[in-house]
């Protein structure tokens, strides 16, 4: 999705004399961008580097530079609310697989997860790793568990996905990968889908689905970026 905004002024010769005058309340080109309805302002000095940087980057979208500001601040703000949301033992294992890649690769400035022999190495790495802290025991479905705290409407549709450690994980693969290459085009369809959702036993979650979507949306944009992949893009019927 192309988004353009360009503030500008309509230059006019009137009695031979050169004057500029600003743009009428409402005319010319509308501002776009997701924030462009925000009507707080507030004066920001900047090293010009990251100002070149910034510029370079909304250049790159085809909006502002203040439109690209707001978006690095929030997705910073939902990375970190993301973060917060895990529980400790989440937290101590990405830490975990974060050291094994950075000792694959030995903190060489390479694009290591582009290169097809230390991916692998950190695959198996972790691979590794994760089998030496599996707790021993058989591994019997929580789905009993679950149902305590889920509502029967939730396991009528995800019940099926606790039945094996596979169909766990290659559900949990799939939905991962797919909110990682969502379409930026498509998240207003999607919020509008779910406003219309109605479950008695929750009233809100309309308002939780939403702020959840729109979570987990900048945070895999944020994901992609650091991974060097493109922006999703797709048919917007």
């Amino acid at each position: 999705m192309q988004l353009n905004y360009k503030t500008y002024v309509l230059q006019i010769r009137m009695h031979k004399v050169k004057q500029i005058r600003r743009r009428a309340t409402g005319g010319g080109r509308k501002p776009s961008g997701p924030f462009r309805h925000s009507a707080a302002q507030l004066t920001v000095r900047m090293p010009d580097d990251m100002r070149a940087r910034l510029d370079a980057a909304a250049k790159k979208k085809g909006w502002s530079l203040s439109q690209e500001l707001l978006w690095r601040l929030r997705v910073s703000f939902e990375k970190e609310n993301y973060r917060d949301q895990r529980d400790p033992a989440t937290r101590a294992l990405c830490f975990l697989i974060a050291e094994t890649a950075q000792r694959v690769h030995n903190g060489i400035p390479i694009q290591w997860h582009r290169d097809p022999f230390l991916y692998r190495a950190f695959k198996l790495g972790v691979a590794a790793l994760l089998d030496a802290l599996e707790p021993a025991g058989a591994a019997k479905s929580p789905l009993p568990e679950f149902s305590k705290v889920l509502t029967p409407h939730e396991l009528q549709l995800f019940g099926d996905r606790w039945e094996t450690p596979e169909t766990t994980a290659a559900e949990a693969a799939k939905s991962t990968l797919n909110s990682l290459c969502f379409p930026a085009h498509l998240v207003g369809d999607v919020k509008t889908r779910l406003q219309g959702l109605n479950f008695p036993e929750r009233p809100n979650v309309s308002e939780e689905l939403i702020k959840e979507f729109e979570r987990e949306f900048y945070v895999m944009a944020n994901a992609r970026r650091d991974l060097g992949i493109d922006e999703p893009r797709g048919s917007k019927s």
